[in-house]
């Protein structure tokens, strides 16, 4: 199952697309085809066990993914971003263009998420494929880092994002984040 690729008007981030992407598998790296897991080695350099903070599993394709972009990665090539589109539309996260403001939505959307729980690991493949379709390679390693790795640049970014979309700052929203 993939999540929907059409949303309604304003945001791609809609209580139908994040049921759609709660009943996703969660992205693991040992699932895919050997093609795939091949190319990923060979771009990183290293068996995937060999990768720090990987295990096999779900939300293993996310370590990967952080492995290839993060801050300690060689130089991003548009042929790794295409291989990570790659092996997440393997594990079934395909979507449509996004924008900042989608971005922000699928942020917004982890609050009261659970740590490492099956929701927040494909959240975060979502948003990782989200970020790389349009190329922000700030937002992309940020959930790939994840919240806890992240720290304050998590906030940072949602900021970032919230600002140049021409929305609110978090402080000032019109409603209450659910905890």
């Amino acid at each position: 199952m993939t999540a929907p690729t059409a949303a309604e008007p304003g945001s791609l981030i809609t209580p139908l697309t994040l049921a759609a992407i709660a009943a996703l598998t969660p992205a693991d790296a040992s699932s895919l085809t050997e093609a795939t897991q091949a190319l990923l080695v060979a771009a990183l350099g290293y068996q995937l066990s060999d990768l720090m903070g990987y295990e096999s599993g779900p939300g293993s394709l996310n370590t990967v993914a952080f492995r290839m972009i993060g801050p300690h990665a060689p130089d991003v090539t548009m042929e790794r971003i295409t291989l990570l589109q790659r092996a997440y539309a393997e594990a079934g996260f395909v979507v449509p263009p996004a924008n900042g403001k989608d971005l922000s939505d699928l942020m917004d959307a982890f609050n009261g998420v659970e740590f490492e729980s099956v929701l927040e690991y494909n959240l975060t493949s979502y948003g990782i494929v989200m970020a790389l379709s349009v190329l922000d390679m700030d937002v992309a390693k940020v959930l790939a880092d994840g919240r806890a790795g992240a720290g304050f640049f998590w906030d940072e970014i949602r900021t970032d994002l919230r600002f140049n979309a021409g929305l609110p700052p978090i402080a000032r929203l019109p409603f209450e984040l659910p905890e």
